[in-house]
């Protein structure tokens, strides 16, 4: 579910959207139910506003509403400009532990935008809860707009062992080479 900034009020915020995005959370709760949009006007966000991106699923599958939200521009003579702050959360279908989150992925959450009018990239990136302790290293990073679109990417914790198991582990391969070449 796409929401808005609590201080502004207001939902991809150059018209509004009509009804179909007003999902202010309530209370403090909040629905994770990833959304396509198809945006039909401009697209401006700005520096106070906060775009909540949800992901579902332990996918990337581009056009499914049940895994991840989407912004789609119905025609690409609309344009994007991106500011503020980007959130991810992670919904129930996603498990950290999955070997899904081994190598480093992405999502395009803005798409088929103006090119060459569109501009801009969100300052700030909440990192979803859960993500340092399930998978230390690991990060995600949004893009600026870049023709026409935003991409999310995920980029996975790199394993780099610690001085002394790579001094150990180098020990035991020059004693096993060294005992083959006695034989």
């Amino acid at each position: 579910m796409i929401t808005t900034s609590l201080l502004t009020n207001r939902l991809l915020t150059s018209a509004f959207l009509t009804a179909i995005l007003i999902a202010l959370p309530v209370a403090g709760v909040r629905a994770q139910t990833p959304e396509i949009v198809n945006q039909t006007t401009d697209l401006t966000y700005v520096i106070s506003d906060l775009f909540t991106w949800d992901l579902n699923a332990n996918s990337e599958t581009q056009g499914d509403p049940a895994v991840y939200d989407q912004v789609v521009a119905e025609k690409p003579k609309y344009q994007l400009t991106a500011a503020g702050a980007f959130s991810v959360i992670l919904g129930s279908g996603v498990d950290l532990q999955d070997s899904f989150w081994n190598i480093n992925r992405s999502w395009e959450v803005f798409s088929k935008f103006n090119p060459g009018k569109s501009s801009g990239s969100f300052t700030t990136l909440n990192q979803p809860s859960g993500l340092a302790s399930a998978r230390p290293g690991a990060s995600f990073s949004i893009g600026p707009v870049t023709s026409g679109a935003v991409t999310l990417s995920y980029t996975a914790a790199t394993f780099v062992p610690e001085p002394t198991s790579a001094l150990a582990g180098l020990l035991l391969a020059a004693g096993l080479l060294r005992r083959k070449r006695r034989s």
